[in-house]
């Protein structure tokens, strides 16, 4: 059983996708993935399989070690199966597969639909009292439109007024973006609900964005009565699309930058003890 904690290590353009789900007693199952290799990984890596419920909590899972090792992939597609899965008795119903990469200290980051965990959506089963079938495969991600190599961090937080504060990003930048994007910065509540917000377009603009460090900022307007400790959660997008961008991610393609203090037309960085 997998026990590592969910700490993101390398970042793979790689993104795994269910091609094939077959039932082979009331007890067990067969599932094949195809891995969508864009660029070579590097390293000693196993494979984790999670089969989470609605609220996606995992209910089974399936651990392996890759074969061909993941060192071996090459850009293309990488068959991994048919593996093998038992089922715990009495489970039944529709199921994500969250799959990804772990070595005994980290998770990988890949392409695709993932979770504050590091992993990727790559389709539902449905698992019935005497069969398991594939509802759905996860779709191709549009690497080259929808993600962008660059991970954001706050640097400075700044008071400027009573109802006015300056945020200091970087974005650590791996490669170099092709198109524009708006950056958005949410400020969330205990509640998970965004009560202040940042959103600019950057200045570079995205497409003059180098490999390295990139310097961003924002103001942040604070409305009268509003203040509390908030998360930070920063993204980019077009549009209605959200980028895929590098980090710890929820579920709205937002990545986790800290925690700011807002009180007494102060507001400051707040720092783990």
């Amino acid at each position: 059983m997998l026990t590592v904690s969910a700490v993101a290590g390398e970042k793979f353009r790689i993104q795994p996708i269910i091609k094939e789900v077959t039932s082979t007693s009331s007890s067990e199952f067969e599932i094949t993935y195809n891995w969508k290799v864009a660029e070579a990984p590097k390293g000693d890596w196993k494979v984790f399989v999670h089969f989470t419920d609605e609220k996606g909590e995992t209910k089974f899972q399936g651990d392996f070690e890759a074969s061909p090792e993941v060192s071996a992939w090459q850009p293309g597609t990488v068959v991994q199966g048919p593996i093998t899965v038992g089922i715990p008795d009495a489970i039944t119903g529709t199921f994500d597969v969250r799959i990804g990469l772990y070595n005994d200290k980290c998770r990988a980051e890949l392409l695709g639909q993932k979770d504050d965990q590091f992993r990727v959506i790559a389709g539902k089963i449905k698992v019935t009292d005497n069969k398991v079938e594939l509802v759905s495969a996860a779709a191709t991600a549009e690497e080259d439109k929808g993600a962008v190599a660059a991970e954001p961090s706050i640097k400075s937080v700044k008071s400027i007024s009573a109802n006015q504060f300056k945020i200091d990003f970087n974005w650590k930048v791996a490669k170099k973006p092709n198109e524009n994007w708006t950056v958005f910065v949410h400020l969330l509540d205990d509640q998970g609900q965004a009560k202040l917000m940042g959103d600019h377009n950057p200045n570079p603009a995205t497409s003059s964005w180098q490999v390295g460090d990139v310097a961003d900022a924002c103001l942040v307007g604070v409305p009268a009565g509003v203040s509390g400790t908030f998360d930070v959660r920063v993204g980019l997008y077009q549009d209605k699309v959200r980028a895929e961008v590098q980090g710890p991610v929820d579920d709205q393609k937002r990545i986790k930058v800290g925690k700011i203090k807002v009180a007494d037309g102060q507001a400051e960085l707040v720092t783990d003890k």
